[in-house]
C-alpha cells in the first residue's frame, strides 16, 4: 500500500494512461461509446476537468475527475437539473470513476472519492452531483450520496444520478469505520493513528479545511452575523434565552459557573472522581461558594443512589456541579441516570 500515490494529474504520460483508462471502462466494459483504432478516449470536457488518479510507478490504477462549470453532463439527461437539488449551493460535478479491474475489489475507488471529494471540497464547492453506475449504488451509500431523479442512460450502461452534501460527506469522513476504509491508501505508513487515550482529540479533515481558511475581520458584518447566527443556535441548543460567548479555556468557563452559581440561594454539591472534578472545588473556594462534596476513587463513577442520599441528608442543596466525563481518567459518568435524579430533586445541574 505505500507505493501507491494519489495526486492531481499534471504529466502528459499521465493524461495518456487516462485516455486508455477511460476507453477500457467507457468502451469496451460500458458500452458508452463508439470503439476507435487507438483504443483511447479523450472525454469531451477534457480541458476543464481535474483529474485525481493513483499510481503504483507508473502504472495508472484508478481515476476519477471533477469540474464546476455548466452545462453539467446531467443538464443533458435531466429536465430542469436544479429541481432536485438543495438551494442556494455551490455545485461542482463528479464524472469518471473508473478503476483497473484486478483493483477493483479493493478500496481505491472509495480513496479516490475521498480525496476527489476532499478536493472539490477545498476549491469552494459544497454539493457533488454525479450519476452512479447502479453497479456500485452501495459504494455511493458508504460516502452518504442521496439519489435523486430517474435512472439516465440505456442498456448496459445505466446511471442513477445522485448528489452529496459538505455535511453528509463531513459526517461520514468523521467515523472510523470510514477512514479505517481508505487509511490504508490514504496514509504512506500504511494505515491513520487512532488515539485512544483521554485527549487530544483527533480533528476531522473538515475542521482542519476550516481552520486553514483566511479569518474574518472581527469588524466585518460576516463576522457579525456568523456570531449572533452562533448565539441563536447555541440558545436552541440548550433552550436558553440568550447566551453570551466568551474567549477562554475551560478556566474561564468553570470561573463563570462559580459566578452564576453564587447568585442561587443554597448550597451546592459537587462530585470528585479525578483531577478534573478537584479543581472544581478551587473555582468553588474562589467564588466564596457554601458546598458538600461527594468524593470517589479516581476511576469510579458515581451511582444515582448515592447523589440521592446526599440530597436527602442536606435539604439546602439547589445546585450540583460535575465533571460529564473525568479525563484524567476517562471515568464517564452516566449523565441520563444522574438526570433522572435531578428530576425527583428542585436542583440546578452544572457540568464541565
Amino acid at each position: 500500500m505505500e507505493d501507491y500515490i494519489f495526486k492531481v494529474a499534471d504529466q502528459d504520460w499521465e493524461f495518456e494512461e487516462i485516455y486508455k483508462l477511460n476507453y477500457q471502462s467507457f468502451v469496451k466494459e460500458i458500452p458508452q461509446h463508439d470503439k476507435n483504432s487507438d483504443e483511447a478516449l479523450v472525454d469531451k470536457f477534457h480541458s476543464e476537468n481535474i483529474y485525481v488518479i493513483c499510481l503504483k510507478g507508473r502504472e495508472l490504477l484508478g481515476m476519477i475527475a471533477y469540474r464546476n462549470r455548466r452545462p453539467y453532463s446531467l443538464d443533458s439527461k435531466l429536465d430542469d437539473l436544479d429541481s432536485y437539488l438543495p438551494q442556494d449551493r455551490r455545485v461542482c460535478e463528479i464524472r469518471l470513476l473508473a478503476v483497473v479491474p484486478e483493483y477493483r475489489y479493493s478500496n481505491i475507488s472509495l480513496a479516490l472519492v475521498y480525496k476527489l471529494i476532499t478536493y472539490s471540497l477545498d476549491s469552494g464547492s459544497d454539493l457533488a452531483i454525479f450519476s452512479g453506475t447502479v453497479r456500485q449504488l452501495k459504494l455511493y451509500g458508504h460516502i452518504g450520496a442521496v439519489p435523486f431523479g430517474p435512472l439516465v442512460g440505456s442498456g448496459d450502461a445505466q446511471y442513477q444520478p445522485m448528489y452529496l452534501t459538505d455535511e453528509a460527506f463531513g459526517e461520514v469522513e468523521n467515523s472510523s469505520r470510514f477512514l479505517t476504509k481508505v487509511s490504508p491508501e490514504l496514509d504512506g505508513n500504511g494505515g491513520l493513528s487512532f488515539n485512544f487515550l483521554p485527549g487530544p482529540v483527533a480533528l476531522s479533515a473538515r475542521v482542519k479545511r476550516a481552520c486553514s481558511s483566511d479569518p474574518s475581520s472581527h469588524r466585518s458584518l460576516e463576522f457579525i452575523r456568523d456570531f449572533q447566527n452562533i448565539r441563536k443556535v447555541l440558545c436552541e441548543l440548550v433552550n436558553a434565552r440568550s447566551v453570551q460567548i466568551m474567549m477562554g479555556a475551560g478556566t474561564l468557563a468553570n470561573d463563570a459557573i462559580a459566578a452564576q452559581l453564587a447568585l442561587l440561594p443554597g448550597r451546592g454539591l459537587i462530585l470528585v472522581n479525578g483531577e478534573f472534578s478537584r479543581r472544581l472545588m478551587n473555582y468553588a473556594r474562589g467564588a466564596k461558594l457554601s458546598y458538600e462534596t461527594i468524593e470517589l476513587p479516581e476511576g469510579d463513577t458515581f451511582s444515582p443512589e448515592a447523589v440521592r442520599k446526599a440530597f436527602r441528608e442536606n435539604d439546602d442543596i439547589s445546585w450540583l456541579w460535575s465533571v460529564h466525563c473525568e479525563t484524567s481518567t476517562g471515568a464517564l459518568s452516566d449523565l441520563t441516570e444522574l438526570q433522572g435524579v435531578f428530576g425527583e430533586y428542585d436542583v440546578k445541574l452544572c457540568l464541565d
